[in-house]
């Protein structure tokens, strides 16, 4: 086999050449990461009266004038599009008419909706909820008594409602995760395994877009449902080690004896390009992050995100 560094500059660069053209054709354009686009096509009735034959259309230029193959999915709402696109892969069209969301959801695992992960996926199956219908026709009483307020939103989106905006922006603000756990977890060295799981990705995603991040922030939420932030401004980094660092550390100092979490977040933001943060010297330890980092990149752009982990998350994926 023969393996090729990836070359994230380079990815950057044709994602702006995607949203330019984007932004052409479409009058509200959402980028949600550097290879996955929202389009709201509200009002352009007159303008693309034939959806199937717009997409096609985007498609074609995509391959003929940027070579690069591409997935779309029309549907009324992101969550939808969303779902439908994931069908598609690789390199499909898929349109859910407007009315028929539910029928085309009906059949699919729950593990096709964004939002359900692996620990979700297993206790919905021990409650026999295996496919999307089967959370379509649960009783609400049921999936509140077991997934608490996300037990009513599980089954809004199992209908394939979703009233969530197409925002357009040029670059994201902030790159985040969080996790909302079936139970109250108290065990800190579980809890630090998340975090370090959520670092791994952030970290990946700065390194696709070309940024480095000056703030990290960890979010917590109790089980009363108290929520807070606490972040840190450090120097500018993409590396998973110093971006763990200073989450750790925020955790620790905020975290008590005894407490429960419902809710674990992370995010990344207050973003400088990483060309802007060269030094005429470098340093010699974040020129062996930068090697690493370079080699962690080509394997999970080989073989994907879970293909290696960093030791210190391996709880969160196996817990």
């Amino acid at each position: 086999a023969v393996f090729l560094p990836p070359n994230f500059d380079f990815y950057s660069e044709y994602s702006k050449k995607v949203r330019n053209f984007l932004n052409q054709v479409a009058p509200v354009v959402e980028q949600a990461s550097i290879d996955e686009f929202y389009m709201d096509l509200t009002g352009c009735g007159r303008l693309y009266p034939d959806l199937t034959a717009f997409a096609s259309l985007v498609k074609h230029y995509l391959r003929t004038e940027l070579k690069l193959p591409s997935t779309i999915a029309i549907a009324s709402n992101k969550l939808v599009s969303k779902i439908a696109v994931n069908e598609a892969k690789p390199d499909g069209l898929i349109q859910v008419e407007w009315g028929a969301e539910a029928d085309f959801l009906r059949l699919l695992p729950v593990r096709a909706m964004p939002g359900i992960g692996k620990a979700t996926e297993r206790e919905m199956n021990r409650l026999g909820l295996k496919t999307l219908r089967d959370i379509q026709t649960a009783s609400e009483s049921l999936l509140q008594s077991q997934f608490g307020a996300w037990g009513l939103e599980f089954k809004k989106r199992a209908h394939g409602i979703d009233s969530s905006p197409v925002v357009s922006w040029e670059d994201p603000k902030s790159i985040g995760r969080e996790t909302t756990f079936e139970r109250d977890v108290g065990e800190p060295a579980y809890l630090l395994s998340v975090l370090s799981s959520f670092v791994e990705e952030c970290a990946a995603e700065l390194r696709q877009y070309g940024f480095q991040a000056r703030t990290v922030t960890v979010k917590f939420r109790l089980p009363d449902f108290t929520t807070f932030e606490r972040s840190k401004t450090v120097e500018a980094t993409c590396y998973e080690r110093e971006i763990y660092q200073t989450a750790e550390k925020l955790f620790s100092i905020n975290w008590k004896a005894g407490m429960k979490l419902r809710l674990l977040g992370m995010s990344v933001s207050n973003f400088l390009r990483s060309h802007q943060t060269q030094t005429l010297f470098p340093d010699p330890e974040h020129e062996k992050l930068e090697k690493l980092s370079k080699q962690i990149d080509a394997i999970r752009a080989r073989f994907g995100l879970g293909a290696i982990h960093i030791g210190s998350s391996l709880r969160a994926y196996d817990p």
